[in-house]
C-alpha cells in the first residue's frame, strides 16, 4: 500500500467520474495490507467478485499494486544504497517483494514504508 490505512482515500477521480468504493471489501483489503503485502487469496470473509472488483479499484486509484512473492535479497541493501546516491540510472528500490517504485520520489519513502514493503535501507 502506498499509504497508512488511516491515509486512504476511498475513492478517485477518473476521466469518465468520481470512482468511489468506500465499502467493507476495501476496508478489509486495506487492513489486510496494513501490515505488508498479503496473497488476496488469505482475504476469505469476502466474495470472489467483491474481491476481484474492490482490489481492481484499489489499483486504478493507486492505493495498492501488484507485487512477487517474498524472496531472499542478499544484495539488496548494496544496490540501494547505489540507487540512492544516484549512482545508476534505476528509478526504483528492491525489496523482497520486488523492485518498488515510489509514486513520489525515492527519498520520501518513509521508514513504516520501507519496513512494510521489505526494503533494506
Amino acid at each position: 500500500m502506498r499509504h497508512a490505512a488511516t491515509d486512504v482515500e476511498y475513492s478517485c477521480q477518473l476521466p469518465s467520474g468520481m470512482l468511489r468504493f468506500d465499502n467493507r471489501a476495501a476496508r478489509a483489503i486495506v487492513t489486510k495490507l496494513q501490515s505488508g503485502p498479503a496473497n488476496m487469496q488469505s482475504i476469505t470473509d469476502l466474495a470472489v467478485g467483491d474481491l476481484l472488483n474492490t482490489v481492481d479499484a484499489l489499483c486504478t486509484a493507486g492505493t495498492i499494486r501488484p507485487v512477487d512473492p517474498p524472496a531472499a535479497i542478499p544484495h539488496a541493501a548494496a544496490l540501494n544504497r547505489r540507487i540512492r546516491a544516484g549512482a545508476t540510472v534505476i528509478n526504483a528500490l528492491v525489496g523482497t517483494h520486488g523492485a518498488v517504485m515510489p509514486v513520489e520520489s525515492i527519498e520520501e519513502l518513509s521508514h513504516a514504508s520501507m519496513v512494510r514493503l521489505g526494503i533494506p535501507a
